[in-house]
Formats: C-alpha cells, structure tokens, sequence
C-alpha cells in the first residue's frame, strides 16, 4: 500500500468569514481523495508564496495549495496588490515549476 499524498495549505486569513469556507473545501476534497494535510498561515497574501517555496525546500510535502483572499477597494493595498501581484504569481509559477504537484 502506497503513502498518502501530504499536501500544505497555506493560509492567507485576512478575510476569515471567506477563507475558513475556502480551507473547510480543500480539507473536504483532500479527505475525499485520501490525503493527509496540514494548515498552517501567514500574514497576507504577498506571504503564500515564500511560505510554499520554504516549506517546499524542506522537502516535507508532496503538494501545496495557497489560499487567501484580496477584495479590492477593501484595503489600502489594493493599488500595491495590483501592482505587485506579478512578483508572487511570478514566484507561484516558480513553485509550481519545482513541485510535482500542479498549482491551481
């Protein structure tokens, strides 16, 4: 019998009401599909891709899923967020690049 797949799931909970919901989900579909998991979180959304890329240079896990929520106008950050974003999705990419596991 083969191990289960161990799957991070980094959490942006800025909006917790929104991401609570989004982890109970994947937690659901990853029971289903007979992974084990473990959640840890970050501080914001701009974190999701440092923690992955770190947890996945520790080489613990088979797979990763970033979870957070950015609502524009929310925040003063929206303007940085969209100017920045291409840095963490740049970053993701990267991840997804060294993970056998596909980043959605």
């Amino acid at each position: 019998m083969t191990e289960s797949p161990r799957i991070l799931l980094v959490v942006a909970p800025y909006y917790k009401h929104i991401t609570d919901q989004m982890v109970e989900g994947a937690i659901r579909h990853l029971t289903i599909e007979g992974a084990t998991h473990e959640v840890v979180e970050v501080a914001g959304a701009f974190e999701l891709p440092f923690a992955i890329a770190t947890a996945h240079e520790a080489g613990s896990y088979d797979g990763y899923i970033a979870l957070g929520c950015v609502i524009r106008g929310e925040t003063s950050h929206t303007t940085t967020s969209a100017t920045r974003f291409h840095e963490p999705a740049r970053t993701w990419r990267q991840t997804a690049a060294w993970s056998s596991a596909s980043a959605c």
